[in-house]
């Protein structure tokens, strides 16, 4: 966190209907990074003594934090497989792949430890320098996530020069920013540090035999499944609705699974020719 503590342990919640709307709605105003921010900060119960959780502690998180937390809530939301479909990479394949991972293959085990600060020597052929660094966290991701879209290299040098704690003198461009060699380093340490982070699978297509290393956004993920969900999610609603006669709100409040066990009782229910 901001403060320098970090926790081990964490309560979560599912993400209910409720969620999901708010999701569906948000993603038009949101940029993905807040969208983390906003809904771990709705489904994060508790984080070592913290039982208020709000935007500004889940943005003082480190990145592999989130993810791991992301990780997780998709686990007591919608199980252990993740599903995913992509296309070959290769020019002359381009087939499409199922791929079936799972939470528990893309968990880092905890770090022994994490500092505020780290210290490096940053050398080149002509320089050397020290420089101190601490990993990114939210609130850096939101800072550079609408400059990344524009240009992908300035929101990463936005990204590494906001973790600059200090540096000496040869640690500077001309312009003042951190040397683009020196920044790759700085850049791969961190990655090294916060392993969780960034999440790269490796594997070979089926059809073509191309081995293929991709990275895997959870937060993409969750999005795009609970869009995908949307058309269902309002029928599931009105099914519920209109045979239990429940509020919106109550349904709403429901988690996906817990919707699915209610619309599988009714099937059978009126597949044995009951009535509610």
């Amino acid at each position: 966190m901001a403060d320098g503590s970090r926790y081990q342990d964490a309560e979560l919640r599912p993400i209910t209907g409720a969620d999901e709307v708010f999701l569906m709605d948000a993603r038009e105003t949101h940029l993905p990074a807040q969208l983390v921010t906003a809904l771990l900060s709705r489904c994060l119960i508790r984080l070592g003594p913290y039982d208020r959780i709000d935007e500004e502690i889940v943005r003082s998180l480190i990145v592999g934090d989130r993810e791991s937390l992301l990780l997780n809530l998709q686990r007591i939301t919608w199980g252990e497989l993740m599903e995913c479909v992509l296309n070959c990479p290769n020019p002359e394949c381009r087939e499409k792949m199922d791929l079936n991972l799972k939470v528990s293959d893309l968990l880092v085990p905890p770090y022994p430890e994490i500092r505020d600060v780290y210290e490096t020597v940053l050398s080149d052929n002509s320089n050397s320098c020290k420089a101190q660094f601490r990993l990114i966290r939210g609130s850096d991701q939101e800072a550079a996530a609408d400059l990344a879209h524009r240009d992908l290299n300035a929101a990463v040098n936005l990204l590494i020069n906001r973790c600059l704690v200090s540096r000496e003198g040869g640690c500077r461009d001309n312009s003042g920013d951190l040397p683009l060699e020196f920044a790759k380093k700085i850049s791969s340490l961190m990655a090294d540090l916060d392993r969780q982070a960034l999440m790269t699978l490796n594997f070979s297509c089926p059809f073509c035999r191309m081995e293929i290393a991709t990275n895997f956004d959870i937060a993409s993920y969750l999005f795009r499944e609970i869009e995908n969900r949307k058309k269902s999610l309002y029928r599931e609603v009105h099914t519920l609705a209109f045979h239990y006669h429940w509020s919106e709100a109550e349904i709403m409040s429901l988690t996906p699974k817990k919707r699915y066990t209610y619309l599988q009782l009714l099937d059978q229910e009126l597949a044995n020719g009951g009535r509610m």
